[in-house]
């Protein structure tokens, strides 16, 4: 069955997908970095996942800057995007943590690879699955599964979303189901349930509002803000009860705010900040 929040008919025909606006740049794969400067030898700031809205800000040889949905900007290979007008309605996220778009119904040949965090285009839904569309117009087959609904914004799905990365690779300047820095966790964590928060853990930090300056502090589903040289915010942690955080540094990990706790990492508590939240 499709999720229910999905504006498409349910019939077997194929619908005309509906686009208004004038043309933008869109990520035309599962996950693309994005460049401090034109070059693959430039540092990775972040990433853009399939169906992410790009603004074109310069050109420069195979590179293009732009300015991410989150206000990021920076340099993508002009390779990794596609040019087409913003589709008005059908986009559904991406909650799978990885899947495989088909070119065939009958799943035989992959076309393309998808990450969560993403998103699809849905052209027709099936008993078969979902028929989607690519930005640069390729169409392909999705199980229903790749975008069940994670529910609402609540403290519990919070956690529990977050959890469900347990395990994921560290990835400098990450934010999907591919791997996550610390910030990139969060940001994902958040927009799985359709809470858009920016990205850098200094900008949450300035966006979230304050709760504790307890390293004990606040509830599951608020952020423990670190700073690990001087004052600047450098880390970002997911609280998930009053004993224990979930965050990325190395790989997807928990940790303990009890001193008494196994769990517990001394270097953390010193450089434990505050506690705040989007909730």
């Amino acid at each position: 069955m499709i999720p229910a929040f999905a504006i498409i008919r349910l019939s077997g025909e194929r619908k005309q997908v509906k686009r208004v606006g004038k043309n933008m740049f869109f990520c035309n794969v599962s996950c693309a970095n994005i460049y401090r400067e034109a070059s693959f030898h430039s540092e990775v700031d972040t990433q853009v996942l399939m169906w992410e809205a790009l603004e074109p800000l310069e050109r420069k040889n195979d590179f293009v800057r732009v300015r991410c949905e989150d206000g990021y900007e920076g340099w993508l290979n002009r390779h990794q995007l596609a040019e087409r007008e913003k589709p008005r309605e059908n986009v559904l996220p991406v909650t799978r943590m990885q899947a495989v778009i088909w070119a065939d119904v009958e799943r035989k040949e992959p076309l393309a690879d998808l990450t969560a965090g993403g998103s699809l285009l849905v052209v027709q839904s099936g008993p078969r699955g979902l028929e989607v569309e690519l930005p640069d117009g390729r169409r392909g087959w999705v199980g229903h599964q790749v975008c069940v609904p994670l529910g609402g914004f609540t403290r519990e799905n919070l956690t529990r979303v977050a959890r469900g990365f347990m395990g994921l690779p560290y990835h400098w300047g990450g934010k999907s189901g591919k791997g996550v820095d610390c910030s990139g966790l969060v940001q994902l964590s958040h927009k799985l349930l359709g809470r858009a928060i920016r990205r850098d853990s200094p900008m949450q930090y300035e966006d979230a509002r304050p709760v504790s300056d307890n390293f004990n502090g606040g509830e599951a589903g608020d952020l423990l803000f670190f700073a690990e040289s001087g004052t600047r915010i450098t880390h970002v942690a997911i609280r998930l009860d009053r004993d224990y955080f979930i965050h990325a540094r190395g790989r997807v990990r928990i940790n303990s705010s009890r001193e008494e706790n196994t769990l517990y990492d001394q270097g953390l508590a010193r450089t434990f900040v505050e506690v705040r939240t989007f909730f």
